[in-house]
């Protein structure tokens, strides 16, 4: 039997136990200051792997900072292009639309100055020719067809070449 448990005098009956022997408290002390150690150790463990940690949190928090601007800075530039872009796009619609207008234009104007050309074929070649023997043959021929010609209806002369003169 163990030295350190007594038994009570009335060993039956409901409120039997065993006595414990009071000469356990160095075990509980020396268990109580191994624990405090083992924690002191633990925590001063952990002030290490922190101290280490704090200037690499500090450095990922100066980084996201960083990104953070930089993120706002290319925000702020990327609507300024869209501005941009859309403005540019309202100005390439308002230009294609003159363009249209403007060949709508081009296109009435050769469909009227058509209408006031004459094109007069077989004219014998004179080699001193002038704008003015031009309106001269050009009055003539009015006459000879009983055209009422005024040589102010007339606003430009040319003679362009034939099919033959371009090939030689």
């Amino acid at each position: 039997m163990d030295p350190h448990i007594q038994l009570s005098e009335s060993t039956s009956g409901p409120n039997a136990k065993r006595k414990r022997v009071d000469d356990s408290p160095n075990d509980y002390s020396s268990f109580r200051d191994e624990l405090i150690k083992m924690f002191e150790d633990w925590t001063a463990k952990q002030d290490k792997q922190m101290q280490k940690l704090f200037p690499i949190l500090n450095g990922i928090q100066t980084a996201n900072s960083t990104i953070e601007s930089s993120i706002s800075f290319l925000t702020e530039q990327n609507l300024d292009f869209k501005k941009k872009l859309e403005q540019l796009e309202i100005e390439i619609k308002k230009k294609n639309e003159y363009i249209i207008f403007i060949e709508d234009r081009l296109e009435e104007l050769t469909r009227n100055s058509r209408k006031t050309t004459v094109e007069i074929k077989n004219v014998p070649l004179n080699s001193k020719e002038t704008k003015e023997g031009m309106v001269k043959l050009v009055e003539n021929l009015s006459k000879s067809i009983e055209l009422n010609l005024d040589v102010k209806d007339i606003k430009d002369i040319y003679k362009s070449r034939s099919q033959t003169e371009k090939r030689r």
